[in-house]
């Protein structure tokens, strides 16, 4: 059964006075008026995650974040009261290069979504060349729908391929991020015509009951797939030590 969930979210956006260097990013987000929890993942050039805690005089989660300056993704997500995600929307905004950095979203009018995503895997591959044949020089990161999350090192010929389980809260955290729908309609169409590709290659597979998705991704920088790139590096690096490029979590 389809439960349809269409979450209208209206940016009032500033930014604080300009000064010498870069100042605090500071998100805050008004709930819908539901017997609700709200949920958000920020996905932006650098590692943005901060405490968060909920403003009873505004009546918002605030998120005090620190990332690098440019473009961040940012996904809301609601559960109801059986804990069943019931919602995944998406907006962007850009951290300032000087000053403080203030942005308010308002979660209301929900309606429309599908709870059920079908999901059953995602992977992200890398391919490049001329490769040597002492050289490694494919590797990737696949998540699959009972949390089994499975690695295989750029640069490590020979190495084995990494497997491990992630917790319920990550599994479901990292699902909500691969089943939004602007990532689905985006790997649904052909990703290579839309962003070209150079000679080393990223591929992109979403694998859902109902069949694959995917293609070449290698330059795409649309908020949906650097928030997808993002959530398996972090999970990468927090179950294995480091990600696909050997990077640990703090330099993510």
């Amino acid at each position: 059964m389809r439960r349809f969930l269409s979450c209208a979210l209206l940016v009032v956006a500033g930014c604080g006075e300009s000064e010498e260097a870069q100042g605090t990013t500071f998100v805050g987000i008004t709930p819908p008026d539901l017997d609700v929890t709200l949920e958000a993942w920020f996905s932006c050039w650098d590692d943005p995650w901060g405490d968060t805690e909920f403003n009873t005089d505004s009546g918002e989660y605030e998120w005090l974040i620190n990332p690098r300056p440019g473009p961040c993704a940012l996904l809301i997500g609601l559960r109801d009261h059986t804990g069943e995600r019931i919602c995944v929307q998406e907006e962007d905004f850009v951290v300032s290069e000087v000053g403080d950095t203030e942005v308010h979203f308002t979660v209301d009018d929900c309606e429309c979504m599908d709870v059920d995503s079908g999901f059953e895997s995602f992977e992200q591959s890398y391919s490049g060349g001329p490769c040597l044949p002492e050289d490694d020089c494919q590797a990737f990161t696949e998540l699959r729908a009972d949390g089994l999350l499975r690695l295989d090192r750029w640069g490590e010929p020979g190495g084995p391929v990494h497997e491990v389980r992630v917790s319920a809260v990550d599994l479901a955290d990292a699902v909500a991020v691969f089943t939004n729908p602007a990532l689905v309609d985006f790997l649904a169409e052909d990703p290579l015509a839309r962003c070209g590709t150079v000679d080393s290659v990223e591929v992109m597979e979403l694998v859902l009951a109902d069949g694959s998705i995917g293609g070449v991704t290698t330059l795409c920088e649309d908020a949906p797939l650097r928030a997808a790139r993002a959530k398996l590096w972090e999970l990468a690096a927090t179950y294995f030590g480091a990600d696909v490029f050997g990077r640990p979590l703090s330099e993510l």
